[in-house]
Formats: structure tokens, C-alpha cells, sequence
């Protein structure tokens, strides 16, 4: 492996969305669209300073998938959805193992005063970065070596 094929290994592949079509579907852009494939997980990430000891603070907004590539740009999707089920006159005529389960977070018992804010939670925006959700330690790494 040369020192150029080593860089590539280790380049973090960055698209910017540079349009969003609706609040599922987002277009990214960037030099590196070729790289990114159909069915592949992105995350698009949100950088929030730094940690005490200089570790770039980076945060995913929203993990995605990549729907098609168009050659200049990617199309991206939402990945969960959301089953919401409404209760009804039906429901009284369901058998007893007909159950719905709903995950919830517990918060965490923290001082609000301590609180610095999550960046995740953030609405997407263009010019917001995508990486792959594979690159995600790397891009972290590199973030720490450049300051931004």
C-alpha cells in the first residue's frame, strides 16, 4: 500500500446536505459522492466544541440511508419509522396477546445547570455534514486534529 492509498483508507468521506425536499428525504453533495452507495447508513453530525481534553465533540442529528446515487449528489431517507397505533372500537374485539410495546428514555438524573445543550437535537440544515456511520470514530479523530 502506498502513502497515498493509506490517506484514501483513512479519509473521511464528508458530504454537505445542500438541499432538503421534505422531512424525509434530504440531498447531499460533496467530492466524495461516488464513494456512497445505495442502502448505505450515513449519520449527519453536529459538532459541539470540544471535550476537556481536546477530543473534537461531534454528535449525530439523525442516522440515514442512502436511497440513490445520482452521480452529483445522493439521495437520502429516513431510516425508522414510526408505527403509531390508534386506539379504537377494534381493539376491545382483539385477542389478549395482541400487545403494543412503545420504548421510551428515561432521563437521566442530571443538573440542569450543567446541562451544555445537544447539539443533536438541532434542526437539519443545509450545509450540515454527512459521514458514514462507519467513519464515525475517524471523523472525530480528524475534527481533534483540525480545530474548527
Amino acid at each position: 500500500m502506498t502513502a497515498v492509498d493509506d490517506a484514501k483508507a483513512n479519509l473521511v468521506q464528508e458530504l454537505v446536505i445542500s438541499k432538503i425536499l421534505d422531512k424525509h428525504t434530504l440531498v447531499a453533495s460533496g467530492h466524495y459522492v461516488e464513494w456512497y452507495v445505495p442502502g448505505e447508513r450515513v449519520y449527519v453530525v453536529a459538532e459541539a466544541g470540544s471535550m476537556p481534553d481536546g477530543t473534537a465533540l461531534v454528535v449525530p442529528k439523525a442516522e440515514l440511508e442512502v436511497r440513490e446515487n445520482g452521480g452529483k449528489y445522493v439521495i437520502l431517507g429516513a431510516v425508522e419509522e414510526e408505527t403509531h397505533e390508534l386506539p379504537s372500537i377494534i381493539d376491545k374485539l382483539r385477542p389478549f396477546d395482541a400487545t403494543r410495546k412503545i420504548k421510551v428514555r428515561i432521563p437521566l438524573p442530571v443538573k440542569e445547570s450543567q446541562m451544555s445543550g445537544n447539539p443533536a437535537s438541532r434542526p437539519i440544515a443545509e450545509g450540515d455534514v454527512v459521514i458514514k456511520t462507519s467513519d464515525f470514530k475517524k471523523f472525530v479523530a480528524q475534527r481533534t486534529e483540525i480545530p474548527f
